[in-house]
Formats: structure tokens, C-alpha cells, sequence
């Protein structure tokens, strides 16, 4: 979460989003589409994928995919916006959802 500088106005409050998929059997690379896009991203550290999104605009729906094996993805992930920085609002601690990406 990201007050902006403007710790009084809550409209410019911004996020970013880190994914770290792991899983069996995956490729060297991962892609990203929905309200988020990214293209061969690495598997095995987090990786910011996005930042500067508004918290006033709410949260995005995501898939993510393996780049080799495009029938193994994790599909309609849900990224709730966290709750704006500014104003009598303490910004949150860093959030972390674990999602594990798996090939059946």
C-alpha cells in the first residue's frame, strides 16, 4: 500500500501485487493475464508483477499459467484491494496469499 505522499487523500492510494507460484512438473516460466498481465515470469522467487494500481478502483482477477503447459493454470484468482493507507487508516502489513500451482 502506497499513500501517494498525500497521506490526507485516500483517492490516490495505490497497491502492487508479488506472486511466488510453485508447484511439480512446471516449466522455467510462468504467464499472467486478466486485470493483471505479465509474460515469462520466473518460478521460484517472488516477482512483483504490478504496482500502482488504485485501491479505489478494487481488486483484479487473475490467471496464471504455465508458459510450457498451458492446461496447467490456476484460473479466476481473486485479488482483493487492501484498505487505503491515508487518512486514519494505518496501512496494512505486507499481505500474502500463498497460491501453489500444481499439474494434475
Amino acid at each position: 500500500c502506497n499513500d501517494n505522499g498525500t497521506p490526507s487523500d485516500a483517492s490516490d492510494d495505490t497497491y502492487s501485487v508479488t506472486l511466488n507460484p510453485t508447484g511439480n512438473g512446471i516449466s522455467a516460466t510462468y504467464n499472467v493475464t486478466g486485470g493483471i498481465t505479465a509474460s515469462n515470469v520466473a518460478y521460484g522467487s517472488a516477482q512483483q508483477i504490478a504496482t500502482g494500481l488504485l485501491i479505489s478502483a478494487g481488486g483484479v482477477t487473475i490467471t496464471v499459467k504455465d508458459s510450457a503447459t498451458p492446461d496447467c493454470e490456476l484460473v479466476n484468482i481473486r485479488i482483493d484491494a487492501p484498505a487505503p493507507c491515508s487518512g486514519a487508516v494505518v496501512c496494512p502489513q505486507k499481505i500474502c496469499v500463498p497460491i501453489k500451482l500444481v499439474r494434475n
